[in-house]
């Protein structure tokens, strides 16, 4: 997602995206897992029982998960792009506790989620049916967060403050 931000270069937007970071994770410097100056910062965030799949008779099993975004910053605009997502599955009679891939932004791999066949073809698979809603609410969520740092310190900067 691109989001305009009119009257910020790119140097002053990555130093909100930075500060963002910062007051918004408990420990930015795990956080931060690569950046650019002035360009581009890779975050990698986790969040409690973000990943919802029914099991048997509706009974709802809940999985933490960790997820990566990278924020690319240019001359009054910054994109917002999430680029992977992981969720732990801990151990059991039957498997290890691991971590698993779950590839839903590669467009390819999005096929194990959805009915392949008969009249529910093309719908999520009834397992996963909050997953898309989900996580477009916390990504959506972020990134308004972001948004509003950025709006809110932008009004801030501007205003005189006589403190």
């Amino acid at each position: 997602m691109v989001v305009n931000i009119d009257s910020l270069n790119k140097k002053e937007l990555y130093t909100q995206v930075k500060n963002w970071i910062l007051e918004t994770y408990n420990t930015p410097s795990e956080v931060i897992k690569s950046e650019i100056e002035n360009k581009k910062i890779r975050i990698e965030g986790s969040k409690s029982n973000l990943i919802v799949m029914k099991g048997i008779l509706g009974k709802p099993y809940y999985y933490d998960s960790k997820y990566s975004i990278e924020i690319s910053v240019r001359d009054g605009k910054y994109k917002f792009d999430p680029i992977s997502l992981k969720y732990w599955i801990p151990s059991s009679q039957y498997i290890s506790a691991k971590w698993q891939d779950l590839y839903i932004f590669d467009k390819g791999s999005l096929s194990s989620f959805y009915n392949q066949k008969g009249m529910k073809k093309g719908r999520v698979i009834s397992i996963w049916a909050s997953l898309p809603s989900d996580l477009e609410m916390h990504f959506d969520g972020l990134n308004i967060s972001l948004f509003n740092y950025i709006q809110k310190n932008k009004l801030e900067e501007s205003s005189d403050d006589d403190w």
